[in-house]
């Protein structure tokens, strides 16, 4: 009985004994686990490498279209100069050619139809009194009514002639004055017209192309920005050491 006892009385010992030992285990294991570094997930790391090169390819992109944004701008303030320039030379050529029409070929044509005019009428006053002397000077001479007639017919002939031509003179005066000049005027200052208006144009498309550009230019730099900015967040481009380890 005495043996019994003793075998029934040790039994809980036994097992607090078994417990500690299995719970000094445990902290231990613990202890060990929480001075270890967690391992890295192999997954995780091949996800965040394949988003770093996506950025990286947006980010080359990117440069890429804003270098050809800069490009585009210089080429278009080059053509811009070039057509700004032929516009600005095509006005100053019409406002020389409206000038001398103005200061110099109206007035000389006025001067010259006058001119033709004048001598027309001129030419007509002389055949008026050589008539008048033919007549006179034969109304006292006995020359034979045949020869006073034909000399007389003359004059008369002539001066019918100097008539016609003083009315055409007049005439063509009349047409340069109130249609010819007016119309060749009306023609050039409507070229003049065009010509100013080609070039604010010009300059116009020019201000607003180079506005466009600018814009495209500065969305295009944003747009790098960000992609840098973003790429610095998950972790940046490699650098050289990893890249030599990597190649080797």
């Amino acid at each position: 009985m005495t043996s019994r006892s003793i075998e029934t009385g040790s039994v809980p010992a036994f097992l607090f004994l078994l417990l500690g030992l299995l719970l000094g285990c445990e902290t231990m294991k613990g202890a060990s686990i929480e001075g270890e570094t967690p391992p890295h997930d192999p997954v995780e790391d091949r996800a965040d490498s394949r988003d770093r090169n996506s950025l990286r390819a947006e980010l080359t992109a990117a440069e890429e279209r804003l270098a050809l944004a800069r490009q585009s701008l210089e080429h278009h303030e080059a053509l811009s100069r070039e057509q700004v320039h032929i516009a600005e030379m095509s006005l100053e050529h019409t406002e020389k050619k409206w000038r001398q029409f103005e200061e110099i070929e109206a007035p000389l044509q006025r001067a010259e139809a006058r001119l033709s005019l004048r001598e027309a009428s001129d030419g007509l006053l002389e055949s008026q009194e050589e008539l008048a002397q033919l007549e006179q000077m034969y109304a006292q001479d006995d020359l034979a009514d045949a020869t006073r007639e034909i000399v007389l017919q003359r004059g008369k002939r002539r001066l019918d002639r100097a008539g016609e031509e003083v009315s055409i003179q007049e005439r063509r005066l009349q047409q340069l004055e109130e249609h010819s000049l007016p119309l060749e005027a009306l023609e050039l200052r409507g070229i003049l017209e065009e010509k100013r208006s080609a070039l604010e144009s010009a300059r116009r498309d020019a201000l607003e192309g180079r506005l466009e550009k600018k814009i495209e230019i500065l969305e295009a730099e944003s747009e790098v920005v960000r992609l840098r900015a973003k790429l610095d967040e998950a972790g940046g481009l490699p650098d050289r050491s990893e890249g030599t380890e990597q190649a080797e």
